[in-house]
């Protein structure tokens, strides 16, 4: 049986393994379709896609934003075709949120008495010029202070961490539109993992406010919602239901960062004809792009 997994991550973004190396995982493991769904960049989607040819996995380039309506609100767009355009827009998002992340810098000598300066990010980590908050947690655990990613947003510089700094994030109706403007499909990631506040008080999204939000999402345009990631019997049933009432494409992966974490490659219960689904969805996008473009 052909296996598939659409939420991966590298060392382009927060991931341990290079894209070649999960590529080589992938096709080790049995894989024969994945998206490489790096946080905040599609750009080496370019720079792989062959290999992964050679290695006879298919490629479904891929990408994950963070949005600012709640927290841990995720959005994956799948089949972007203008890379360009989709990069720039995160760049400029970055540089007006360097001030933030030079004020993380600021807590963490003054909280933890850890000194990290801009200058040490930019020469370690950036491509670009730019710093954000996970070349941080990226030095946090090179030093030692954390062991992985999860632990450095916990301990230092996540939303109720001593060095948070919060930063300027996007509405998911820009994100969406981004998405497709791009030539992408747009899919709302493990919406059971997102939160929202009442009266200063975090709650996790259930069954009614993850049904609620996905039928605003798709007003705006919303063309996915993945079930498969880490969901229980009981969440998958729902968002299958939630995802057929909107008529939304389903999708699925292991969100593997690390095999520190025990994860493993592989979204086993994502069937084929779901990924068929999938495909079809990015097929009519990009020939609405094209159609864009030819005016």
């Amino acid at each position: 049986m052909k296996r598939f997994d659409l939420h991966i991550h590298s060392t382009c973004s927060d991931g341990t393994l290079s894209p070649y190396a999960l590529i080589e995982k992938a096709k080790r493991e049995g894989l024969s379709t994945i998206a490489i769904t790096d946080h905040e960049t599609i750009i080496a989607f370019k720079t792989f896609a062959q290999f992964a040819k050679e290695c006879d996995i298919e490629v479904i380039s891929g990408i994950e934003i963070n949005v600012g309506n709640y927290a841990g609100y995720h959005f994956l767009g799948y089949g972007i075709q203008d890379f360009t355009q989709i990069e720039n827009f995160i760049k400029n998002l970055k540089a007006v949120n360097e001030y933030a992340c030079l004020r993380t810098l600021e807590l963490l000598k003054e909280k933890f008495n850890i000194s990290i300066s801009q200058e040490e990010l930019i020469k370690t980590y950036s491509k670009d010029g730019l710093i954000d908050k996970k070349m941080i947690a990226k030095e946090l655990i090179k030093r030692g202070y954390a062991k992985n990613t999860k632990e450095a947003y916990d301990v230092f510089i996540g939303r109720n961490a001593p060095a948070y700094s919060p930063i300027k994030k996007v509405t998911d109706e820009e994100i969406i539109y981004l998405i497709h403007r791009c030539g992408g499909i747009c899919v709302w990631a493990h919406p059971q993992q997102a939160k929202y506040s009442i009266d200063g008080k975090e709650c996790d999204f259930d069954e009614a406010k993850c049904a609620e939000v996905a039928k605003r999402l798709t007003k705006l345009g919303l063309d996915g919602i993945e079930v498969y990631n880490h969901t229980t019997k009981e969440q998958e049933v729902y968002l299958k239901r939630i995802a057929q009432e909107n008529n939304l494409v389903i999708t699925g992966g292991s969100d593997f960062h690390t095999m520190d974490c025990g994860h493993e490659l592989g979204c086993e219960r994502f069937t084929k004809f779901e990924l068929e689904r999938l495909k079809a969805k990015i097929a009519e996008r990009h020939q609405i792009y094209r159609k864009g473009n030819e005016k």
